[in-house]
């Protein structure tokens, strides 16, 4: 081997020209040694070993056999510290080059392994520390190793980055060396399960499909992270039930459609972790059919400005809700449509003179929630916080006095005690047989709970009749809907 001049050799004043262009001479040598400092010069394997002369090699089987072993690489020409690049000469004769063989010039390979060279794109960059030559890294090309069938563990080959894995059988740890990239391919449905030394995204299960595809680094042996899976939902982003549902933590991202009457029951909000998500929408054609949103045990919903809601509908065609997992439970937001009107039908209501009579209103127009029930008959009690719209309409039958009555939407206030939220007052001259109609209609803020109803006083004239169907289908009605 060239050694490089000692330092301060050129600045001896003893030093003859001779000794100076010899000197530079041997530096010039030292510096085609390097790396890229010659072309790639070829050596062959003779009873596993080779002689390198300079930092870039091709290495090529003895007598051109189909594959050979490189055990050693003498050291002779090359000093301590020197670096090494290595490839196959030849794609179709495979170098094997093994970890740990003994003796000088032996190679210690970083997975503690063989290294393949079956492709003149594969390289490996080797060091020269004391007697051995230690892998700094290798290059290869995204090559293509032998097919993997699937079982648990999953057994990553040493020979190549990219694999098949074929079957169906799940699993939730790989045998592999430390610190490999690799992708698999999958191309059968099969569960890979979290936990352990198989971390998988946002630490959730994978079900894959055929094509699905990951990305791996191994952060020690046996010990593997899977960065990315392609595609991201291995599950169709749309799917509709029309029967009750209880989903499941590979339910993330997706969007459920119920098509019919059904209870969808979230998953465990521990289990599922913070930020699982999903879409539930109601679509039913025609007749309108509940679906009952629940959580899983004690965990409770959070919607709108009303926590610990253990359960919520979707009725009308189109509400949706967004649901996210906090961890301990659920905060939903989307489109809830909440309305109900009544309406006083077949029946006609006397008011008796200078009573406060509550509007027994005795069919429902629309029902877009269940829950309006209040406690007493004809209160109304409010599902979700919120402003909302409220209206009435009272017809009653004018006597032929004067008379003077009071039309109120009211709320509970505690037991039977109520107030008004709005009033009109309606005074009428006595002309006859005639209905006379009364409008009331204002917006308010109320609580999840707070029950409201329709109060009618008749204050003198007289008793008054209210109303039910008539002739001409009016009707004496109320009617709520939230806005927001």
């Amino acid at each position: 081997m060239t050694s490089i001049p000692t330092a301060g050799y050129f600045i001896d004043g003893a030093r003859t020209n001779l000794e100076a262009k010899t000197a530079q001479d041997e530096m010039l040598e030292v510096l085609r040694e390097e790396l890229g400092g010659n072309a790639i010069a070829e050596l062959t394997i003779s009873s596993g070993s080779v002689t390198a002369t300079q930092g870039l090699h091709s290495i090529d089987t003895e007598s051109d056999a189909g594959d050979d072993y490189l055990d050693n690489i003498i050291q002779t020409n090359l000093d301590a510290g020197h670096l090494l690049l290595i490839r196959a000469e030849d794609a179709g004769r495979t170098i094997n080059v093994r970890h740990s063989q003994g003796g000088a010039g032996e190679i210690i390979t970083a997975e503690a392994s063989t290294i393949v060279l079956d492709d003149t794109n594969k390289w490996i960059l080797l060091v020269r520390k004391g007697t051995q030559w230690l892998e700094v890294f290798k290059s290869y090309r995204a090559v293509k190793g032998a097919d993997i069938t699937s079982a648990s563990p999953l057994v990553i080959g040493p020979v190549g980055n990219y694999f098949d894995v074929v079957g169906a059988v799940d699993f939730a740890v790989m045998t592999v060396a430390a610190d490999r990239w690799f992708m698999l391919h999958f191309d059968s449905a099969l569960t890979i399960t979290h936990g352990g030394s198989l971390a998988l995204p946002n630490g959730r299960d994978i079900e894959t499909a055929a094509g699905t595809e990951l990305t791996c680094m191994s952060i020690g042996v046996n010990s593997v992270r899977v960065l990315s899976v392609s595609p991201p939902v291995t599950q169709p982003v749309f799917f509709e039930e029309s029967s009750d549902i209880t989903l499941v933590e590979t339910d993330h991202g997706r969007t459920l459609h119920i098509t019919d009457t059904a209870t969808v029951t979230l998953p465990d909000a521990a289990a599922a972790g913070p930020g699982w998500t999903i879409r539930v929408m109601k679509y039913s054609a025609g007749v309108e059919r509940p679906a009952t949103i629940v959580p899983a045990g004690a965990d409770t919903i959070e919607l709108w400005a009303d926590p610990g809601l253990t359960s919520i509908l979707l009725f009308t065609s189109g509400d949706y809700l967004d649901l996210i997992s906090t961890g301990s439970g659920w905060v939903a937001s989307g489109e809830v449509i909440v309305k109900m009107s009544v309406i006083l039908n077949a029946e006609t209501q006397v008011v008796a003179n200078t009573t406060n009579t509550v509007v027994e209103f005795d069919a429902v127009g629309a029902d877009t929630h269940s829950g309006w029930e209040g406690v007493q008959p004809y209160h109304y009690e409010i599902p979700f916080s919120g402003y909302y719209l409220l209206n009435t309409v009272v017809i009653v039958d004018e006597g032929s006095s004067p008379h003077g009555w009071d039309v109120s939407i009211r709320r509970v206030v505690s037991g039977p005690s109520t107030e008004w939220i709005a009033l009109t007052r309606n005074l009428m001259p006595g002309t006859g047989d005639e209905d006379n109609l009364s409008l009331l209609s204002m917006w308010n803020w109320l609580a999840k709970g707070e029950e409201v109803l329709v109060m009618v006083r008749q204050d003198s004239g007289g008793n008054l009749n209210i109303q039910g169907s008539t002739v001409r289908q009016e009707q004496t009605q109320f009617e709520i809907v939230r806005l927001g």
